[in-house]
């Protein structure tokens, strides 16, 4: 029954609501409840956003990333829709916020080669040939 309710709560949340949360997440941790409204959310987007697990609150009662895993598939979507360059800004974020994501270094690595930053892409390399030792 629970499954059955998510699934409608997911579909209910469009595209629109995600990618204006997460835009603002990428140029700050923490939102508040009135910087989220300034962006358009409704109190019900925000409740599907909690439910979901996208955000949660931290303690000080703003509002922060919850699912970094979600956070890297929005970048990955951003990067097949051929939108790199703000699909590695959103890869950075996962990174800053400690994203265990396997693939991350990888995506990262390559993301620095295109935009010629060489010593991130060195540093995302040597992350990629830590995480093949663990």
């Amino acid at each position: 029954m629970l499954m059955i309710y998510l699934e409608r709560v997911i579909k209910m949340l469009n595209n629109e609501v995600i990618n204006k949360v997460y835009s603002k997440f990428l140029v700050t941790d923490s939102v508040s409840i009135r910087e989220l409204i300034e962006l358009g959310l409704k109190s019900k987007d925000i409740k599907k956003l909690i439910m979901l697990k996208y955000i949660t609150l931290d303690m000080v009662g703003n509002y922060v990333i919850n699912d970094l895993d979600a956070l890297y598939q929005y970048g990955l979507e951003l990067y097949n829709e051929g939108r790199e360059d703000e699909a590695y800004k959103v890869y950075k974020k996962c990174y800053d916020l400690g994203s265990k994501n396997d693939d991350l270094s990888f995506d990262l690595y390559f993301s620095a080669l295109d935009n010629k930053e060489y010593n991130l892409a060195s540093n995302y390399y040597l992350n990629l040939k830590a995480d093949k030792c663990r």
